[in-house]
């Protein structure tokens, strides 16, 4: 079985610094940190996939007084209207798809000690959220065939070593996809599990 392990480094979306400005179509000021394009594909079962093979537009902006940011998806049939919002009370770090065209969109952020995970899944003309998961360090994800990857979340435990404290990682929450979300399916031992998850 094919596995490969990629991340934030593999297929990262175009994403650029811009000055603030006027949301799309409102009077409502916003700071826009970053955007990008995700081309979901063409995830329905319409004869006419006209209106679910988008690209979406994506702007991820701060308002005033807003603690964290919130993602906004565009379709050029929208005329610019956010078909989609989405708020985290955290830090946002970045994005990637998980494939060039047909898969699922990544958001990392920060918040406090912790790593929050999200991913979108579009399908006949809908985004919604498939996984929202906190992980003390930065998630790890394995291809181990051709559906949605699989992503790996640390656990970290205190541990006593030559007589000092130390904080290790000692599992790996499996978080599998199971056609249109993600499960949590398991754990496996740290050192172990780019050996057992794609063997399972």
């Amino acid at each position: 079985m094919r596995m490969s392990l990629f991340g934030t480094s593999c297929a990262l979306l175009l994403w650029s610094m811009a000055a603030g400005g006027q949301l799309a179509g409102t009077s409502e000021k916003v700071q826009t940190i970053a955007t990008g394009r995700w081309d979901a594909g063409c995830p329905c079962n319409n004869t006419d996939k006209s209106d679910c093979c988008p690209p979406y537009s994506v702007e991820v902006v701060t308002r005033p007084g807003q603690v964290g940011a919130t993602v906004l998806l565009r379709t050029k049939a929208d005329g610019g209207k956010p078909v989609f919002e989405m708020s985290k009370d955290a830090h946002f770090l970045g994005m990637f798809p998980t494939r060039d065209s047909g898969g699922n969109l990544v958001l990392l952020w920060i918040g406090g000690p912790a790593y929050t995970v999200s991913v979108l899944h579009a399908k006949d003309g809908h985004v919604r959220e498939v996984l929202s998961a906190r992980t003390e360090s930065m998630p790890e994800w394995l291809r181990c065939s051709a559906e949605e990857p699989t992503m790996l979340s640390a656990r970290w435990e205190w541990k006593l070593e030559a007589g000092a404290r130390v904080k290790r990682p000692t599992q790996a929450v499996v978080f599998r996809w199971r056609g249109d979300t993600y499960a949590e399916s398991g754990r496996v031992a740290w050192d172990e599990r780019f050996a057992n998850v794609c063997a399972n």
